[in-house]
């Protein structure tokens, strides 16, 4: 019997590297895909990708980047179904991601997922500091 579920974000419940999709916020989308090619060629470590995809995002709000994700969900086909056939049969469900926990919030809310573990930015009042 199944009693829990670790379910990935990027790719896996959603089509696009969030990240890159809420870089746009600030125009930024072309900077964060270049950082995660760096990283992806290990031109960078993933540390220093995270880290600099993070600061791509100083001085935006959390109420930003979850009114972004609201305006279309990019969940994959399927997504809300597993997770609801999975709360159903009593599975905890956690997302796991190196995505940013503003990110994962909006999507534990929207699917009805019990936990999540990401990267935290720092944030104060809301704001993205880095």
């Amino acid at each position: 019997m199944i009693r829990a579920a670790l379910l990935d974000l990027d790719g896996t419940l959603v089509t696009e590297d969030m990240l890159d999709v809420v870089c746009d916020v600030v125009g930024k989308r072309a900077d964060s895909q270049a950082l995660n090619e760096q990283f992806r060629r290990k031109k960078i470590t993933g540390t220093e990708a995270i880290i600099r995809r993070v600061n791509l995002l100083r001085g935006v709000s959390v109420s930003a980047i979850h009114e972004l994700l609201a305006r279309e969900s990019y969940l994959r086909e399927g997504a809300q179904e597993l997770v609801d056939y999975l709360r159903r049969e009593n599975v905890v469900t956690a997302i796991q991601s190196r995505n940013i926990t503003p990110v994962l919030s909006f999507y534990q809310a929207a699917l009805g997922i019990d936990y999540i573990l990401g990267t935290d930015p720092n944030v104060v009042d809301g704001v993205i500091q880095g």
